[in-house]
């Protein structure tokens, strides 16, 4: 969850992309 997720949002700011990337990567 933690490694997926920073790996996914690294690449932007931690704000709506956040969902956005965890869902993606999910």
């Amino acid at each position: 969850m933690v490694g997926v997720g920073a790996r996914c949002l690294a690449p932007g700011p931690p704000s709506a992309s956040w969902r956005a990337a965890r869902c993606h990567c999910c």
